[in-house]
């Protein structure tokens, strides 16, 4: 019984999401032709700000675009000095503990 349930549960929150995709793909549609704007750019601190440029299907431009802040402290400082940090050289940051790209940019003498 308990299989029957988790299949008959399943299966409506897969035909839920399928009847829901349409709806979604005209309201993101209407949105974009709302959005008169071509250079728009999201500074946001997680990907919540890819995604809707994805589902608007704009440009990506926009300097968080694949960044993560650790803390809102890190990202009110980068937002408070936007203008500096987008004057500022990346650097690449070589660290044997993590298996992916890092990198780091330098403000003022810090």
């Amino acid at each position: 019984m308990e299989d029957f349930r988790n299949f008959f549960v399943n299966h409506l929150k897969g035909l839920a999401s399928r009847l829901m995709a349409n709806p979604r793909r005209w309201y993101h549609k209407k949105k974009a032709r709302n959005c008169n704007k071509e250079n728009v750019s999201i500074i946001c601190n997680n990907c919540t700000g890819g995604i809707i440029l994805h589902d608007l299907g704009l440009k990506f431009n926009t300097p968080t675009i694949n960044t993560l802040f650790y803390s809102a402290d890190d990202f009110i400082f980068f937002v408070l000095n936007i203008r500096a940090f987008s004057k500022s050289d990346i650097f690449r940051v070589v660290d044997p503990n993590y298996s992916y790209p890092i990198g780091g940019m330098k403000f003022g003498s810090e």
